[in-house]
């Protein structure tokens, strides 16, 4: 973790510059916001960014809802960082995912009175996670060593590919979102105005 309540805009010493997206009318879009976690990693000389946001029901994150227009908040926080996160964070900015991940108390059955441990344990693999992640096994692994889909939403099996359906994708696809989700921001503007 390297930045909690993080603004994106605004004048706060901390804040990272707002995202800006051009409209195909020659306007600007600036969109403002305060990211509740940013982790990071480094690795050569580029600085991997997580964007965490904690909910207190469960989040399911869906590239079909992106693809209507819905769900963009934590891909415009991951973005926005991708691109000016250069004014906080050092090297060249690399999107690592995003993750939504559960606030509440998880509810605990047990048969009998658990143990401190048991119950942990429980606590812990009830609490829903969701997200995207960077396709690089390093950045993975420094999320989740052993990625067995505890701490983040991703198994790998033992020959080193992931399990069918894990939620990854390239820095190209990643590339590919972020004109997608700009495109749309534009296109809800353009329909508002």
């Amino acid at each position: 973790p390297r930045d909690f309540e993080l603004p994106v805009g605004g004048d706060d010493g901390r804040a990272i510059p707002a995202l800006a997206i051009e409209t195909e009318d020659g306007g600007r879009i600036r969109l403002y916001g305060t990211i509740d976690r940013v982790d990071t990693y480094e690795k050569d000389g580029a600085t991997y960014v997580r964007v965490v946001d904690y909910k207190t029901f469960v989040k399911r994150f869906s590239l079909d809802d992106v693809a209507a227009g819905i769900n963009l908040q934590m891909l415009l926080y991951l973005f926005a960082v991708w691109k000016n996160g250069g004014t906080r964070y050092a090297g060249e900015i690399r999107p690592a995912g995003i993750l939504y991940t559960g606030a509440a108390p998880a509810e605990v059955t047990h048969n009998g009175i658990p143990t401190r441990e048991e119950a942990l344990a429980a606590a812990e693999n009830s609490t829903e996670r969701s997200g995207l992640f960077l396709d690089d096994t390093d950045v993975l692994e420094a999320m989740e060593h052993g990625l067995g889909g505890k701490y983040i939403p991703v198994r790998m099996k033992k020959d080193g590919t992931f399990y069918k359906g894990a939620p990854v994708e390239s820095l190209e696809a990643f590339g590919s979102l972020m004109h997608e989700v700009e495109q749309t921001v534009s296109d809800i503007a353009a329909e508002m105005k």
